[in-house]
């Protein structure tokens, strides 16, 4: 539900990981700058982190939640999942789903110069860490400032998954996941499609999902529906 997910790294091929700190209490409100780190759109800017800037507009998510708020910002694209910053280095959400100003283009007939991200606060983030891990919540950094040039080495873009201990030996899969939303009356999906490959042939094993509108279908039941047949498919 929250669209986030929390990662183990190997102790034996750790890299030089610097922590980021949390606000235990998001009080940003709208007006409040914010900045965030990313790797957006690496295939044309490089694979470096680069810093962002832009401000609170919305003190809730786009659809009213209130576990997050928007940010206006000019980011690129690949900014989904950055960590956002208060001016001091301290982490205060996470940024998520956006309304981008080309498909705003494209329903309107008029460009907006920036987008509209959602951000996860920190205290939804904290809940989540809290509530699904062993002790992790305690060793957590929280409410300690930071420079955003010793920030950068705790930003990562994730490639690709490892493989645990112990399995090397069994069937791998690659899963890969394509989309595209639309609004008609609410957001639901064009098209929706998971495939799941072969990790070493590289041959598709199975898709499931929907390649044409549903009429009446929301997102929420497409996923449903999509994961309950990728289940189903993979326990056979």
């Amino acid at each position: 539900e929250l669209d986030i997910a929390l990662l183990k790294i190997r102790m034996w091929d750790k890299p030089n990981i610097r922590p980021v700190s949390f606000h235990s209490s998001s009080n940003i409100k709208i007006g409040d700058g914010v900045y965030a780190i990313a790797v957006p759109a690496n295939y044309l800017l490089g694979s470096s982190a680069q810093l962002l800037s832009g401000m609170v507009s919305v003190s809730k998510g786009i659809l009213g939640e209130s576990e997050k708020i928007q940010i206006s910002v000019l980011a690129k694209p690949g900014f989904s999942g950055a960590p956002v910053f208060t001016r001091e280095g301290v982490v205060s959400g996470m940024s998520q789903t956006s309304r981008h100003a080309w498909s705003h283009l494209s329903k309107k007939g008029e460009l907006l110069p920036v987008f509209n991200y959602n951000v996860l606060k920190s205290e939804a983030i904290l809940k989540f860490i809290f509530m699904n891990t062993n002790g992790l919540y305690s060793e957590l950094l929280l409410n300690q400032h930071a420079e955003f040039d010793s920030i950068e080495s705790a930003i990562f873009k994730i490639r690709a998954g490892s493989v645990p201990v112990g399995m090397e030996d069994k069937p791998r899969l690659i899963a890969w996941m394509k989309y595209k939303r639309m609004w008609d009356l609410w957001y639901k999906f064009r098209y929706f499609i998971i495939s799941l490959y072969d990790f070493d042939s590289k041959q598709i094993l199975f898709r499931a999902g929907k390649d044409r509108p549903v009429d009446f279908a929301t997102q929420e039941a497409v996923f449903k529906d999509t994961f309950a047949k990728t289940r189903k498919l993979l326990n056979r």
